[in-house]
């Protein structure tokens, strides 16, 4: 019992430590169209189905909803950019392409 304890532990351990590393940034690059981001080609910098291209996609989501969040409170700022990354941002899902 205590070897599969110690095992538990050492396993938690590494996981902890492996997730306060700092994440990489990646050049988050889309198509458009009439104004509104086409979520097929986000990424598209990256071959399709990748690690990078994963992590990409997981960060245009993050990207998305900040960008929303400026416009949303900048109202002097751009409509058009307001209403482009909030409807990424609430329709955006990263894992299908």
């Amino acid at each position: 019992m205590k070897k599969t304890l110690s095992i538990i532990i050492a396993a938690v351990f590494s996981i902890s430590v492996l997730a306060s590393k700092p994440e990489k940034t990646y050049q988050i690059k889309w198509n458009e169209d009439s104004g509104k981001i086409i979520h097929s080609s986000v990424c598209y910098n990256y071959k399709s189905g990748s690690i990078d291209f994963r992590r990409c996609r997981s960060q245009a989501k993050k990207h998305f909803k900040t960008q929303c969040k400026y416009y949303q409170s900048n109202p002097n700022d751009s409509q058009g950019n307001r209403v482009k990354f909030c409807g990424a941002a609430h329709s955006f899902n990263p894992i299908v392409s």
